[in-house]
């Protein structure tokens, strides 16, 4: 039963719901941590609203399982007063879109803050009917230079107001439509990289005619061109990134204007800048970054074409030419554009395949790897299987193999990464897991930003807004613990698998790893089914062993010898194989468990972690059962358990999929289950032996187990 469902279930049983009773009772645990009178407060008010009840069947799931109700309700409330205000009419919630709209609630703050000040920005979604189409750079540019045109701004200022409520206008729909259709997010990032360009290119014409007066200078077309670097180059923009740009110009203006030709430039430059920078009342643009430039910040703001292939021939280093492979004219003259890209393509691509590149390569690989110990490891891009690694990798291939494969000169990852693939240069399998890991760690980055407008890539480090974050990801199970746990999981998984796959370029490391299986295992002779184990899982090793690391894995090979199926969990599952490296790390205690309790292998990779109490008393009496009559035996099942539960919990804790205080309770209870089981036994034992004579005393059942201290 997910969130939705149970919504449902509720309403369909009781049209008329008692919002206190529902809250307070709370069997599941579904606002667990929130504030439950202001959020009942919120939902009554909410049904208050004319028109929400009729639609809340729809309404009442988007908002309760935004991740933050008590946020999603009060930006409802405050948007729907703001809207009766401006319109002298109540909002229509009966609109065919509202479910979609209201999808920000919750979700993004500062989207909701913009639709709470200009509610017409509702009314203009909502009688989007296409909405769910992407649309094309082509169309926005048409639709924003008629719209520059209508509106004629007279100063710069004017022009400021008129581009950012066009560039909030198309990020309510395109964030709007990212929610709603997960299968659209890879669109998503393109139409993102598309709103930049548009605004880059209406920005840059309308300065050059605001200045080209004043200068008293003639251009056939824009003064420069704009070279978007990184992920604008790729067409894969982040919610809230950085643009990394480039100014260059071909310099065909005659000698006696150059000097004004260029001062013009310049302040067309700079204006471009402010107009995309500042942070006016109505938001911002987009932070430009110029340090990417031929020189850096010492370099001059706009450069020749001349100035940057003389550059790039003479001074440019391997990481300038990895930073090229995604740059792409975005704006501006047509002309330099085509110029700059046949003069830099030789510089980027070469076609002999060099050793001392791959040499260089190596080098930078080993400066990630370093970096990693400083970087926080909820660092979705700059953390070990990261962002950054995979973008590493396909660029790795791009520069080794693109000067004498054109097709792998993409400056779009998952394009560059499919024609690696259909190239064969890496197995099939590697590339379909960095294609899933690539999204995945993208969508996380983006919700995370479009909370805010703020430019993180950091899962938080407390349970409820990682709770949050696992709403905002589709993370729907009832309990928002389990949803939390379930995606950090994931999370590890994820970046688990791009950790091994990353560690594999030019390292033979994993050889000594397998060596070193074979030798414990004591197998003479391996079938193709153990090799392949034992293959698999030397690669996935490689990663996690270190100075401090190896003997104990080492112990760990020889404790499960020839009985290689034990293996095999830890190569279905990234995330156990994480928190198993986790466990030799840290805890010693955890880690000689394991060696004497194997079985706990094939339950390193459970998702969530939660003791029920009910089901937990189920398992132990099954257990029990098992060896009904023998006392021996049955006190052994009890410590096994004990041991069992205190050893996941432990092992979940150090890998954060469980807090310190979920733990402590979770621990407590498996104490509890333990004593009332031990209780029974000693019941069952003194019926044994005493018999009927038992039942005489006066209260012979009226015990109980006072605990103290943290129990």
């Amino acid at each position: 039963l997910n969130l939705k469902n149970w919504i449902e279930h509720l309403l369909t049983r009781d049209p008329v719901v008692s919002w206190k009773g529902v809250l307070t009772e709370d069997p599941s645990g579904v606002f667990s941590g929130l504030n439950i009178p202001d959020l009942e407060e919120q939902l009554t008010k909410s049904d208050q609203l004319q028109g929400f009840q009729a639609s809340r069947k729809k309404l009442l799931p988007i908002l309760l399982g935004s991740g933050n109700p008590l946020s999603a309700f009060q930006q409802l409330l405050d948007f729907s007063e703001a809207y009766a205000l401006e319109h002298s009419a109540p909002f229509d919630f009966a609109s065919p879109r509202v479910p979609q709209l209201l999808s920000v609630f919750g979700r993004s703050d500062y989207l909701s803050r913009k639709l709470i000040r200009d509610p017409h920005l509702a009314l203009e979604f909502c009688s989007h009917k296409a909405w769910k189409a992407a649309r094309s750079s082509e169309s926005m540019l048409e639709e924003l230079r008629a719209r520059v045109r209508n509106l004629k701004p007279e100063t710069l200022e004017d022009l400021k107001n008129i581009l950012r409520r066009w560039k909030y206008r198309e990020f309510l729909r395109i964030s709007v439509r990212d929610y709603c259709l997960s299968e659209a997010f890879v669109e998503t990032l393109e139409e993102w990289a598309s709103v930049a360009e548009t605004l880059l290119q209406v920005a840059l014409e309308e300065i050059h005619a605001h200045l080209q007066k004043k200068d008293e200078v003639r251009f056939s077309e824009t003064p420069f061109m704009i070279l978007g670097m990184g992920k604008l180059g790729g067409s894969e923009l982040n919610h809230s990134s950085d643009v990394d740009l480039i100014f260059i110009h071909d310099d065909l203006t005659p000698a006696e204007e150059q000097e004004q030709s260029n001062r013009h430039r310049l302040k067309v430059a700079r204006n471009l800048i402010d107009v995309m920078s500042d942070l006016t009342e109505e938001g911002f643009l987009a932070r430009v970054d110029m340090r990417l430039r031929p020189g850096g910040n010492r370099a001059p703001l706009v450069q020749s074409l001349d100035e940057v292939e003389l550059y790039y021939s003479a001074k440019g280093e391997l990481w300038e030419r990895q930073a090229l492979i995604k740059s792409r004219g975005v704006a501006g003259c047509e002309r330099t554009k085509k110029s700059f890209e046949s003069m830099i393509t030789p510089f980027i691509y070469s076609r002999l395949m060099d050793e001392r590149l791959s040499r260089d390569i190596q080098h930078m690989k080993e400066r990630i790897e370093e970096e990693h110990l400083r970087e926080n490891q909820l660092n979705v891009k700059l953390g070990v299987g990261g962002i950054r690694e995979v973008e590493f990798f396909v660029q790795t291939f791009q520069l080794l193999y693109g000067g004498g494969r054109k097709a792998l000169r993409q400056t779009n990852t998952l394009k560059a990464l499919e024609a690696i693939e259909e190239a064969a240069l890496i197995p099939a399998l590697d590339g379909a897991h960095l294609k899933r890991a690539y999204i995945f760690l993208r969508r996380v980055e983006h919700r995370l930003q479009m909370r805010e407008e703020q430019q993180t890539h950091t899962i938080p480090l407390h349970a409820e807004p990682q709770r949050h974050l696992a709403r905002c990801m589709g993370y729907d199970d009832l309990d928002p613990e389990k949803a939390r746990q379930q995606f950090l999981s994931d999370l590890k998984d994820v970046m688990g698998r791009v950790r091994v796959i990353f560690s594999g370029l030019f390292s033979n490391k994993h050889l000594e790893i397998e060596a070193a299986l074979r030798n414990s295992s004591r197998i003479q002779n391996f079938s193709e089914e153990e090799k392949g184990t034992l293959q698999n899982l030397a690669q996935s090793l490689t990663p996690y062993l270190n100075s401090h690391t190896e003997k104990r894995f080492q112990r760990l090979f020889e404790s499960i010898g020839p009985r290689i199926h034990l293996y095999r969990p830890l190569l279905e599952s990234p995330s156990a194989l994480s928190r198993l490296a986790r466990i030799c790390e840290t805890s010693e205690m955890l880690w000689n468990h394991l060696l004497n309790h194997l079985e706990l292998l094939n339950r390193l990779e459970q998702r969530s972690l939660e003791v029920d109490r009910e089901s937990a008393q189920k398992q132990i009496r099954s257990m029990l059962l098992e060896v009904d009559g023998d006392e021996e035996q049955q006190i052994d099942r009890l410590r096994q358990f004990k041991h069992a539960m205190t050893f996941l919990l432990g092992s979940a804790e150090l890998e954060g999929i469980l807090s310190y205080s979920r733990a402590r309770k979770n621990l407590s209870l498996v104490a509890e289950i333990v004593l009332q089981e031990a209780f029974w036994m000693a019941i069952r034992k003194l019926e044994r032996r005493y018999g009927s004579s038992i039942e005489m005393l006066d209260s012979p059942l009226e015990f109980a187990i006072i605990g103290l201290g943290k129990l």
